[in-house]
């Protein structure tokens, strides 16, 4: 089991090994003009310190073929506020937030499964 002293500088480890900087969107809704509503998306924390690894590349079929749908795992600080709502932006490239891990009661750092877009 570790202590405090120890989670906090593994914890320290970790954000210090993040060697990207991303910004997280959120989502919002904006009128159409024509009574319904569309999506925007507007930076909600800019330049967090992070990493995008590819995970792993599956087929899947779309439009009658089979494509190749790569997968990346976005990893961010332990106590990053982000969510399935949430879009990434890393240099213009946009993915977005598939899955976030939150199960870990010791979790030295947040990771979440994300697809380029």
């Amino acid at each position: 089991m570790l202590d405090g002293r120890q989670l906090s500088l593994i914890r320290e480890t970790v954000e210090a090994s993040l060697d990207i900087t991303v910004d997280l969107l959120t989502p919002n809704a904006i009128s159409d003009g024509r009574g319904g509503m569309d999506r925007s998306f507007t930076i909600s924390h800019a330049g967090i310190r992070a990493r995008i690894a590819e995970r792993t590349g599956k087929e899947a079929p779309f439009m009658g073929r089979e494509d190749v749908i790569a997968e990346y795992v976005l990893t961010v600080a332990h106590d990053q506020d982000v969510d399935e709502t949430a879009r990434v932006d890393h240099n213009g490239q946009l993915y977005e937030v598939v899955f976030v891990n939150t199960d870990k009661s010791y979790g030295t750092a947040r990771r979440c499964l994300i697809h380029r877009l």
